[in-house]
């Protein structure tokens, strides 16, 4: 990972219009740059790792260029490919808000460039752009309830698929 100054950001960045990325959709031109000014930005080569699953979570990262590839872990030594995060989203704001160490992890797909964004600055967006913060939040908690969906509909699949796994009756409860 190469730290790039705030300042060189648009020599990686050609004239993209930040508004149309689903984490920054909406929010003032004055918060994304608080972000992208406050956050730390960095060259991240192909294969190469933001985050593995057990690190502390005390950040997410908004793709500015590139895709990512988020792994979930299984067991003590597997890890399963559960999608590719692409350019405009965000990674690893589950386990922030959670405050839970990394359940999965995330690796780039292809040289590209990310925002962390710890929870510090998280929290000074909230201090200082407080109807910001709130549109930002509604932006994250969209997309992972879209992937928490996706999971829901594939762990279905696999349930339906296999005539092994009993299915609970009505009557039985989960929680």
């Amino acid at each position: 990972m190469k730290i790039i100054n705030f300042s060189d950001l648009n020599m990686y960045i050609d004239e993209i219009n930040l508004s149309t990325f689903s984490t920054f959709g909406a929010i003032s031109s004055e918060a994304t740059f608080f972000l992208l000014a406050r956050g730390t930005i960095y060259e991240i080569d192909k294969n190469e790792w933001l985050f593995k699953s057990g690190d502390p979570s005390d950040s997410f990262y908004i793709i500015l260029v590139g895709d990512v590839d988020f792994f979930c872990k299984v067991g003590e030594r597997k890890k399963i490919f559960q999608g590719r995060i692409k350019t405009g989203m965000e990674v690893g704001v589950t386990s922030m808000i959670a405050l839970q160490p990394r359940w999965g992890s995330a690796r780039m797909h292809s040289k590209g460039v990310v925002v962390k964004i710890s929870t510090d600055v998280f929290h000074e967006l909230q201090i200082h752009h407080n109807a910001d913060f709130s549109i930002l939040m509604i932006n994250l908690m969209r997309e992972v309830c879209r992937r928490f969906i996706r999971m829901s509909s594939l762990l279905g699949d696999i349930v339906l698929s296999d005539k092994n796994i009993i299915l609970l009756n009505d009557s039985d409860r989960l929680l």
